[in-house]
């Protein structure tokens, strides 16, 4: 198993769907990492001999359909095993206690299963191994730093240095000032633990310094380190008093309290004087004294001038040492059979305290399986008040969709009767109308008839013309030359032979939705990362490309092509809206409206029926429409209540467009309940050039307020601006320049048929 890289997941868990879904997921997400499945059930929980050091993660399930055994209980039994891999543990019913006992234990994560993803678990299991690398590589340094702290190690070392006349190296002795006092307030573990603070800054300090150092407690209150001597004095200065003002910054803290501390450091040069390991200590420790006698933490470096101590008691305790040598063997065989006596005690104290751990043992495995009885009766007590809350909240909650239900019937009936009062006024103007074309129609054929009696009378009259006659001949004439010379030249078709070909292209799927970027200038984190587009249609066609450039603006068409025309773009939106099955469409349309949307009601009750079938996705929320401001104003009456009904219960926003004065906008945006308008470039500087509304003033207010202009006001009540005809950087700047959200043109973005790869489009019938 390699320290650097994720090579082996373990997954434990009773389900082997799960085993098996989990498995798939960090195939995918993790190709090169092999994943092993553990089955509880069949192959029981792992034994005390387990390799756990095959793996780098473990994905560990609470509930584990083993009598008496939980995940839990098998990270109670393993955790401490320094093989122990990182841990996230998944539970599909676990509780906050169960939580807090698992990370306890030293797990890193712990999720819900219901609320799990592939990225949460991607990112979880990375997190998981790069934590528990960082676990090791620390405690390999406590290793590494425990090791080179070993008092013989450091005496040793500095032999070495003295037999090898080291000259490159020096000996610091460090010890905090008035440490009796200071063991009087703290006591003899708070003395040691300032003792262990001060040389692990020491410590610290010296190895940012790059001085490898190695430290060790020469005493319960001295601290001594070998670090490599600097290249000149000013350098030693340098670095002795940099660790004095660092140890004065370092507060020490004991049993939530807070003391002051200040120590004095002596330091010498090896290879100065040839002496024992003890006697360069005590040198060391001399010269600490020396800097005690200066207030604060400071130092002083022994130099060959300076007296030595003296070493008697430490040559006396050499013979002494020598002495007890001797006597000492004369002891041993006595000693050795008290010696013997003290191991037999001792084996018999071994046994009993051995039975005793036993006893307790089991009296701690009972204790915890009344706890898991516990604890699995305090679940069962949860989950039955959980299912009592949700069934209240789904009770409640079904009596408030019944009265919804009841307003909304009530609502729809009044919408409806509303709606029919509206239907029957179109017929009455249509049955008029109707009637107006049959009286014109009727006048028609009495004027030809008129003029067929006239054409028949000219022929059989061959009386000379009257001047007036000659006139009115003439000009019948050239009439008719002018009818054949049109006749020679040839016919264009005609709008309605130009519509049948339209609607036949329609019916054969020749024709595609096109989307045109409408770039967002400006940064809120939220609307303006949707994409939006401005959509159209184009008929895939090698001839008469003339036909395409009519399809730009439908208005031009019939009525009914209109119709036709509208629930097909709108019917391709909704499949892109729908087609990937999420509730959030990270895509907005931009759609035209033209005077077929208020025509009659027809086209609206189809869009209603296709709202009802696709409420779950939420469509309205990704649809913006483009109303031109004249076809609003020319069926106000009829457009006002749609388009409120549209944003108010489906959340259509509307885009204001066409706008021929800027004087207008306030009160057209106020109409229509718009909080968007669609404007060209110089009508942009026009809004930027006129000033806003007056503002309410009080009296606290400053008199030389700046006053608005136009496009700021609109901006405070929440109106955004798309400016159109982008076609090139300088029109791009300008607009940038005055103020506008959204860009438009060639330049922005070209018209484009796709979007999006999918092969899904087709299999959501919108009908």
């Amino acid at each position: 198993m390699s320290d650097t890289s994720l090579e082996k997941i373990l997954i434990l868990d009773d389900n082997s769907d799960y085993r098996k879904l989990i498995k798939t997921f960090i195939s995918k997400l993790l190709p090169s990492v092999e994943i092993i499945e553990y089955d509880p059930v069949f192959e029981g929980a792992p034994d005390d001999d387990f390799n756990w050091s095959e793996f780098d993660v473990l994905l560990l399930d609470y509930h584990l359909s083993i009598v008496g055994t939980t995940g839990l209980d098998i990270l109670h039994k393993h955790h401490k095993k320094p093989s122990f891999p990182a841990t996230i543990m998944l539970t599909g019913a676990g509780t906050e206690e169960v939580a807090v006992r698992a990370l306890k234990t030293g797990i890193y994560e712990y999720q819900p299963k219901q609320s799990l993803t592939k990225d949460k678990l991607k990112q979880s299991i990375i997190h998981a191994w790069e934590d528990k690398k960082r676990q090791r590589k620390k405690q390999q340094e406590i290793t590494q730093h425990n090791k080179s702290s070993s008092k013989e190690v450091f005496y040793e070392n500095l032999e070495t240095a003295i037999t090898r006349n080291e000259t490159e190296r020096a000996l610091v002795l460090i010890k905090p000032d008035n440490i009796e006092e200071l063991e009087q307030l703290i006591g003899i573990i708070g003395r040691d633990s300032l003792v262990n603070h001060i040389g692990k800054n020491s410590f610290e300090v010296f190895k940012l310094g790059a001085c490898n150092p190695n430290i060790t407690r020469t005493s319960d209150t001295a601290i001594a380190v070998q670090i490599d001597y600097p290249v000149n004095q000013e350098t030693l200065e340098f670095n002795m008093q940099g660790l004095c003002k660092h140890l004065a910054k370092c507060t020490f803290k004991f049993s939530d309290e807070k003391y002051k501390f200040t120590v004095s450091i002596g330091l010498l040069k090896l290879g100065q004087i040839n002496k024992s390991a003890e006697q360069l200590i005590q040198i060391a420790t001399a010269a600490s004294i020396k800097a005690s006698e200066t207030e604060g933490n400071s130092y002083y470096i022994w130099t060959e001038t300076d007296a030595l101590p003296d070493f008697s008691n430490t040559d006396s305790h050499i013979n002494s040492t020598q002495v007890s040598i001797t006597e000492s063997e004369q002891q041993i065989n006595s000693e050795r059979e008290n010696l013997q006596l003290e191991l037999k005690a001792a084996e018999e104290a071994k046994n009993k305290l051995e039975a005793q751990l036993r006893s307790a043992e089991e009296a701690n495995s009972r204790a915890e399986a009344a706890l898991n009885a516990a604890t699995e009766a305090k679940e069962k007590a949860e989950a039955e008040a959980r299912e009592r809350a949700e069934l209240e909240a789904k009770e409640k909650a079904e009596a408030e969709a019944r009265e919804r239900a009841k307003r909304e019937a009530k609502l729809a009936i009044e919408a409806k009767e509303k709606m029919e009062a509206e239907l029957k006024a179109i017929t009455e103007a249509k049955e008029k109308a109707e009637a107006e074309m049959k009286a014109a129609k009727e006048a028609k054929e009495k004027l030809e008839a008129e003029l067929k009696a006239i054409t028949e009378n000219k022929n059989t009259n061959s009386a000379p013309l009257t001047d007036n006659q000659q006139t009115t001949e003439n000009i019948q004439d050239d009439d008719e030359k002018e009818s054949e010379v049109a006749s020679t030249t040839p016919d264009s078709p005609s709008i309605q032979e130009i519509e049948e070909r339209i609607k036949k292209l329609i019916d054969e799927k020749r024709i595609i939705q096109t989307y045109q970027p409408v770039m967002a200038l400006f940064d809120d984190g939220g609307e303006s990362n949707i994409d939006l587009y401005k959509t159209g249609l184009q008929a895939i066609i090698e001839e008469d490309l003339e036909l395409n450039e009519m399809l730009v603006d439908i208005s031009v068409f019939s009525i009914s092509l209109q119709q036709i025309i509208n629930e097909w773009i709108l019917r391709q939106i909704f499949l892109r809206i729908t087609e990937t099955g999420k509730t959030e469409c990270k895509n907005h349309f931009l759609v035209s409206v033209t005077e077929a949307w208020f025509s009659d009601i027809s086209l609206f009750n189809w869009l209603q029926k296709i709202l009802s079938q696709t409420k779950k996705y939420a469509p309205g929320k990704s649809i913006i429409l483009n109303l031109p401001i004249d076809i609003f104003n020319k069926h106000q009456k009829r457009a006002k209540p749609l388009i409120d009904t549209l944003h108010k219960s489906y959340n259509f926003r509307v885009a204001i467009s066409n706008i021929e004065s800027v004087d207008t906008i306030s009160s057209d945006c106020q109409l229509t309940s718009s909080n968007i308008l669609m404007l060209s470039a110089d009508k942009l500087q026009q809004l930027t050039a006129m000033l806003g509304p007056e503002k309410v003033t009080t009296e606290n207010d400053d008199e030389n307020n700046e006053k608005q202009n136009l496009l700021q006001y609109l901006k405070t009540k929440g109106i955004r601006i798309i400016t159109t005809g982008i076609e090139d950087a300088t029109l791009l700047t300008d607009a940038i320049t005055n103020g506008t959200d959204y860009a438009i043109g060639s330049f922005v973005g070209e018209v484009q048929n796709s979007l999006v790869e999918s092969g899904t489009v087709e299999s959501f019938d919108l009908t």
